[in-house]
């Protein structure tokens, strides 16, 4: 008989969870704002427990320290959950939707409701990069509705600014914690995604070297192999990148306006690569978030692209629509 989980020991505050509970066929996406690791511990016992109960799969992607308290709030019962590296798991936001989406689809292959715990990364210095990580938490709530998965997004509450913990509530809709139930704070996932799009792009620094192309994608591949070499870039950076705007100016010729421009610069450690579309772009808040079926033939590009790099903007603009790539030479990926 499988190990009976403990009930969580008291936190200082009621972990309450409503709302979160699993129905069949929905998919729910909870955050959890925590103000200490025994809350975090409790509710995350308290998540789990009808997962466990119910031989049902259960994915955790937390901290060290927040994982080793899961672990020991959740006893025995926690060797049927799988744990991975947090570091590794939230690498990007491409990676991240790629990794669930993968693992979602295994179970829902093997007829299982899933089940995942994780604390997304704090906000970043990086700006390009703390916008992608806001949107992501919205093209969520958009790229799995109807999946049978239940997941809870960790938060801690006591590290974070209101204006953060304000974009939780805003993309999330329940909230577990302190203040649980349904949130009246959620906003349509789609408004949010063109709310993190609100601001313009950052220019592009007077160094930065770029040419226009037309009905070819030779040239502009070899104009970006040398300026990305003078970068710095090498190895697998260089080929990595320059195989995705190799598919993303074959987007604008095969499917845009058929002509447009490439652009590339350093951003301290990291490298932009910029592809324009001299077109308006598709409307679409999901744009390469998830592999096209492999019935579609195409749509590849932008997927391929997310993948990668460690942040991906896509954005329309007076000039046209704009794909920047952005990968830091100093992350290990």
């Amino acid at each position: 008989m499988p190990s009976p989980i403990p009930a969580p020991a008291p936190a200082g505050r009621r972990c309450r969870l409503s709302g979160t509970a699993a129905t069949p066929g929905a998919f729910h996406h909870g955050a959890l704002l925590y103000r200490s690791v025994d809350e975090l511990a409790g509710c995350a016992a308290a998540f789990a427990r009808p997962a466990l109960e119910a031989g049902e799969p259960l994915l955790v992607v937390l901290a060290e320290d927040g994982a080793e308290a899961v672990r020991d709030a959740l006893g025995p019962a926690a060797e049927r959950a799988v744990f991975l590296d947090a570091t590794e798991w939230y690498r990007s936001p491409g990676a991240v939707m790629s990794g669930f989406h993968r693992w979602l689809a295994e179970q829902e292959a093997a007829g299982r409701r899933a089940h995942a715990l994780g604390e997304p990364p704090r906000p970043r210095a990086y700006a390009p990069e703390a916008r992608e990580w806001r949107r992501f938490e919205a093209q969520v709530n958009l790229a799995f509705a109807g999946r049978a998965a239940r997941v809870l997004c960790a938060y801690d509450a006591s590290a974070l600014p209101e204006e953060v913990t304000g974009w939780v509530r805003g993309t999330h809709p329940v909230v577990a914690g302190e203040r649980a139930g349904t949130n009246g704070g959620y906003r349509d996932p789609a408004e949010a995604c063109r709310h993190v799009d609100a601001g313009p792009l950052e220019p592009r620094p007077p160094d930065a070297r770029a040419r226009p192309f037309r009905g070819g994608v030779r040239e502009p591949r070899a104009f970006l192999r040398a300026a990305l070499s003078r970068l710095g870039a090498e190895g697998d950076a260089l080929e990595d990148l320059l195989l995705a705007a190799h598919e993303l100016v074959a987007n604008v010729i095969r499917h845009g306006a058929g002509r447009g421009w490439v652009a590339s610069w350093r951003a301290g450690t990291r490298l932009v690569v910029e592809v324009g579309d001299a077109g308006p772009g598709p409307d679409d808040p999901l744009l390469g978030c998830l592999p096209p079926a492999e019935t579609d033939g195409g749509g590849w590009g932008v997927w391929l692209a997310r993948q990668s790099c460690d942040v991906l903007e896509a954005r329309s603009t007076p000039a046209g629509f704009v794909i920047r790539m952005h990968r830091d030479l100093d992350g290990a990926r």
